[in-house]
């Protein structure tokens, strides 16, 4: 492989490194303010301070707790980071000349595994809850 091509190989795994620390933000990000959000909400719409409002409330805090319950914010957050932290050793071990390109896309790959499990496991979950399908 060419430095050149090599070169691109290296700034794609460090552009996928920061990608992954960005949607670990993100998810971290939702999940902190859905749970606030739904917490606060719960707590107006129970207190005589919400009025007429207080049904608004209530159906704001019950949409931030499906939103926890359904994209599992946590969940998705700890994998990316999870992710993150692998592919930035393996970034600062190449850039130390202890490991070559291929240890690289081998934590890339080993990232990916971990940021799949998440989206696997909850395809899996949500298919146990469908019916089975009929055998005509």
């Amino acid at each position: 492989m060419a430095n050149e091509e090599l070169a691109a190989v290296v700034n794609k795994i460090s552009d996928r490194h920061t990608a992954w620390f960005g949607y670990f933000r993100t998810w971290r990000a939702i999940f902190w303010l859905c749970g606030i959000v739904s917490a606060t909400a719960s707590a107006l719409a129970a207190s005589k301070v919400a009025g007429d409002a207080a049904p608004y409330f209530a159906v704001l805090s019950s949409v931030c707790i499906a939103v926890l319950g359904f994209t599992n914010p946590q969940r998705r957050a700890n994998a990316y980071v999870a992710a993150w932290r692998i592919v930035g050793s393996a970034l600062l071990r190449y850039g130390t000349g202890e490991s070559n390109v291929s240890d690289l896309v081998s934590a890339v790959d080993r990232g990916e595994e971990i940021i799949g499990v998440i989206d696997t496991r909850d395809a899996n979950e949500f298919s146990k809850g469908l019916p089975a399908k009929r055998k005509d």
